[in-house]
């Protein structure tokens, strides 16, 4: 499986009953709620307040992205970064780890040294059910995405993206 190319939609779908819809725009892959199938918000959570503080946490394994990352969230205005790590491992400890804080957006790459970052998605999603899961990862091909939905990711971007877009689809999530 390659890299989609250029402008490649891929249908509609339903993955654990909420409908997506996933597209590439220039270098970054798009997953999206499609709201023609009923994907709209849950309307039982509290409304966002602006003015909170975004609680990111990171799992990256290549340490010149993951400083960048770190960077990037740490200069943006209305975010926070709880974490950051290198390993599938150390990730699921810092999830598990009790008194731990449940971040606002996860974001995740899923070729980890120790293991698949799905792992870590779907872990955090059955311990903080509010939270986002945001990958970031080399990998483009359908099946890679299609996985990470099924994990409960709720975005995905390509590593080609230069941090600061990153830290604005983080803001679109």
């Amino acid at each position: 499986a390659g890299r989609l190319p250029q402008a490649t939609r891929i249908a509609p779908r339903r993955m654990r009953g909420i409908p997506w819809r996933v597209a590439q725009k220039g270098d970054m892959l798009l997953v999206t709620r499609c709201p023609k199938m009923g994907g709209v918000p849950d309307p039982s959570l509290p409304p966002s307040n602006e003015d909170s503080l975004l609680r990111i946490a990171v799992v990256e394994d290549d340490v010149p992205c993951r400083v960048a990352l770190v960077e990037a969230v740490n200069a943006a205005p209305g975010m926070r970064l709880q974490w950051a790590v290198a390993t599938r491992a150390e990730a699921l400890a810092e999830i598990a780890r009790p008194g731990a804080h449940e971040v606002d957006v996860l974001l995740v790459d899923l070729g980890l040294p120790d293991g698949s970052g799905l792992d870590v998605i779907a872990v955090s999603r059955r311990q903080w059910p509010q939270s986002v899961a945001m990958v970031s990862t080399i990998f483009g091909d359908e099946e890679h995405v299609l996985r990470a939905i099924q994990a409960g990711a709720m975005g995905y971007l390509l590593k080609d993206v230069p941090p600061a877009q990153v830290v604005e689809e983080i803001r679109l999530l």
